[in-house]
């Protein structure tokens, strides 16, 4: 049950948008009318490919503006200098502290997914 605090949250959460910044992915809630163009608050994911040059934008300024958004989950793919897949970074919101927190670095070849969506995917399936 969410309380009159967190309703208000989630629906100023619905209405936000995104504004300059656009995830590398995006995987969205199903949304109940067709045609209807999705917001940030219908985010169930992110990801963004993070390159050596990218990396402080993508661990520091967006982790922030996306938990601002309430995204329940943010990937991060880190490429090294030849850009490989180096690893998966799975960050996972706290709603409470509208924060994420790191819950796994994947490392092993493989994006092993047990929260908003359960699934498995090899790093190789990734760069296809």
């Amino acid at each position: 049950m969410y309380s009159s605090r967190d309703r208000y949250r989630r629906s100023a959460l619905a209405s936000t948008k995104f504004t300059f910044r656009r995830p590398n992915v995006t995987v969205y809630r199903c949304l109940p009318e067709r045609g209807a163009k999705p917001e940030a608050g219908d985010a169930l994911i992110v990801i963004e490919v993070s390159s050596p040059s990218t990396a402080a934008e993508d661990l520091l300024d967006k982790k922030v503006q996306y938990a601002r958004a309430g995204i329940p989950l943010y990937l991060v793919v880190a490429l090294d200098t030849k850009y490989d897949i180096e690893e998966v970074r799975e960050f996972r919101l706290d709603a409470h502290a509208a924060e994420y927190r790191l819950h796994r670095l994947h490392r092993d070849g493989f994006v092993q997914l047990e929260h908003v969506v359960l699934g498995e995917i090899s790093f190789a399936d990734l760069v296809r």
